[in-house]
C-alpha cells in the first residue's frame, strides 16, 4: 500500500526579539514587554517657523518601537518641565500608523523677549499605566524655529 506524500514542514515564523508582540504593524502598546522600548523617531511642526501672527503651532510625532514597527496606543504628551509661551494640549494617543498630533496654543506674553530664536518641547511617548521613569518609555526634545521679523 502506498504511503501519504510527504509534505515539506511549515517555515517557524521569524522570532521579532524577546518582549516584541507577535504579527506586529502597527505593534499594540498594551502588547509590548520590556526590553523592547518606544521612540518618536520622526516630528513635523506646521509652521515650521513660530512667527509673532502664529496662532496655534500643530506638533506631529512619529512613534515607533524596537521591535520594528509604528506603535499604536501609546500616550504622547509634553512634559511640563519648561516653561513656554504656548498652553498645554490635551494628552494625545497614537494612530495606527504611529502618528500622534498635539496643537499647541499661543498664550498672552509670547514673545517671552524680542530676541526669542525657538520653542522648546519636551515630548514623551509611553505605555499606559506603567511608570514614567520605569516603564516603556521614551524622550524627545524639539525645538521650532521663531522668526520674529
Amino acid at each position: 500500500m502506498p504511503t501519504a506524500v510527504i509534505q515539506r514542514a511549515p517555515a517557524p515564523a521569524p522570532s521579532r526579539g524577546p518582549g516584541c508582540p507577535a504579527g506586529g504593524n502597527p505593534d499594540q502598546v498594551t502588547k509590548i514587554c520590556r526590553p523592547p522600548g518606544c521612540w518618536s523617531t520622526r516630528c513635523e511642526a506646521d509652521p515650521r517657523v513660530v512667527t509673532r501672527g502664529t496662532a496655534a503651532l500643530v506638533v506631529r510625532f512619529h512613534v515607533t518601537s524596537s521591535c520594528g514597527g509604528p506603535v499604536q496606543g501609546a500616550l504622547v504628551v509634553r512634559d511640563r518641565h519648561a516653561v513656554q509661551p504656548v498652553r498645554d494640549p490635551a494628552r494625545g494617543a497614537d494612530r495606527p500608523d504611529g502618528w500622534a498630533t498635539l496643537v499647541f496654543r499661543r498664550l498672552q506674553g509670547f514673545p517671552v523677549s524680542g530676541r526669542q530664536q525657538l520653542i522648546a518641547v519636551f515630548v514623551r511617548a509611553r505605555k499606559p499605566g506603567e511608570s514614567v521613569l520605569g516603564g516603556i518609555s521614551s524622550r524627545r526634545l524639539v525645538s521650532i524655529p521663531v522668526r520674529l521679523g
